[in-house]
């Protein structure tokens, strides 16, 4: 994906030279058309059990853009698509602009349109390559864990159709960069699990950093890369207190002071409830909307806030629950999308004690528990959690697969290669 990516660099600066001369929404269409043809390329060259999900994913998602494009179906889903598109190019007219809706997104969208010509069929078409490169992210470390062929069949067909992921991938909207720099944090966590050297460490810390740009509460997640730096030994596989902390200690120090000195940056989203006690009791109790869950919980004081957030959460996690349903589309995102939350998240409660990355997985999967938790108390309807829980739901596919190597297996995971390889 890396060439993929380059090639679109070069587009870009070659679409910005061009565009002076002619209709640039052709041009949007040549790039497309380009790029296509070299996705299919490089897939027909990767493995096989990637190469035919992560074509069926980047089309079923290319369909989607072309729809989109020609309709407005899936963007007239959600209000803040066009917000993000019209912030973009606002900024790309004024780089000056600051207050912009969405934050980080639009203006680095901005930029690419300054360049570019600003289009919803190129903005939606950069997610469509972000989908497809957390796609292959994702079968990076299931390769590097050596994960079963099987399961890494499954996961790559699961996370290339995944309704949610697919929608996020198809339009102009940032969840997709959020949910690909969730994904690239595990793959340094999982590479300094492996090889536990500095550098592994610092970039999945940055990445998180990055994360928080885009979205604050996501900085929540670092917590589980935080407790499986400072307290787990490689070379004793185990957790305990480290006598060789300092190093660690220093980096992650340095990391907590950048965030904290720069709180609109990084905690927006915390800033008001962690001022205003009243503020977090408020967007606790919150209960509008068609989708709206548990309407009757109300808390009068932080400490009923903190007794009922676990039940939160796990409606955060699980929406729509059956009980819920209104209607037949409820119950199919019950099917189609909380049940996926609720088997991986069990397969890896069950299974995990049996794998050789327990550690790792233990970890990262009370981070998971602590950004259900804090996205958990300003939620309130069931569309709101399905798309903030998808942030996380690739990282929650990497445990499922890791979680399914057993310690002795290790070694006759993968299958021959005439079946394996193209």
């Amino acid at each position: 994906m890396i060439l993929l990516w380059f090639v679109f660099l070069i587009e870009t600066l070659m679409l910005y030279l061009l565009r002076q001369f002619t209709d640039y929404i052709g041009l949007h269409v040549c790039l497309i058309a380009f790029n296509s043809f070299l996705v299919v390329v490089l897939a027909l060259k990767s493995k096989k059990s990637l190469s035919v999900p992560l074509l069926i994913g980047y089309f079923l998602r290319l369909f989607a853009v072309a729809l989109d494009t020609q309709t407005d179906l899936l963007s007239d889903m959600n209000g803040d698509i066009q917000e993000y598109y019209t912030a973009a190019w606002q900024y790309s007219q004024d780089p000056g602009l600051s207050n912009l809706y969405g934050g980080v997104y639009p203006k680095i969208l901005g930029i690419l349109f300054r360049f570019t010509g600003a289009s919803p069929l190129l903005g939606a078409y950069t997610n469509v390559l972000i989908g497809i490169s957390t796609i292959c992210v994702i079968y990076r470390v299931m390769e590097k864990g050596n994960v079963p062929y099987k399961v890494q069949k499954t996961v790559a067909y699961w996370i290339a159709l995944f309704p949610y992921s697919v929608y996020n991938s198809s339009v102009v909207y940032r969840e997709t960069s959020i949910a690909f720099l969730f994904v690239v944090s595990f793959y340094f966590a999982f590479c300094w699990y492996q090889h536990p050297k500095t550098k592994y460490l610092i970039l999945c810390l940055m990445t998180m950093a990055i994360t928080s740009v885009f979205h604050a509460g996501s900085i929540v997640f670092a917590g589980g890369y935080l407790l499986l730096f400072l307290f787990y030994v490689p070379s004793r596989n185990r957790f305990v207190v480290r006598k060789d902390i300092l190093a660690t200690v220093f980096v992650i120090g340095i990391a907590a002071g950048v965030i904290l000195l720069n709180p609109r940056l990084f905690l927006a989203k915390f800033q008001g409830v962690m001022q205003n006690s009243d503020a977090l009791i408020s967007q606790f109790n919150l209960n509008f909307g068609g989708s709206a869950y548990l309407v009757n919980l109300q808390a009068s004081s932080v400490q009923q806030v903190i007794l009922m957030s676990p039940l939160k959460a796990l409606y955060f996690l699980f929406s729509p629950v059956p009980f819920d349903w209104r209607n037949i589309m409820d119950a199919a995102m019950f099917i189609l999308d909380s049940m996926s939350y609720l088997y991986c998240l069990v397969y890896v409660i069950r299974h995990r004690r049996e794998s050789p990355f327990n550690p790792l997985l233990t970890t990262v999967f009370i981070g998971i528990l602590a950004t259900a938790w804090v996205f958990g108390i300003g939620t309130w309807t069931a569309g709101t959690a399905i798309r903030h829980r998808n942030k996380f739901f690739g990282v929650l596919l990497m445990l499922f697969s890791l979680a399914s190597v057993k310690a002795n297996e290790r070694a006759i995971t993968l299958p021959p290669p005439s079946k394996y390889a193209r």
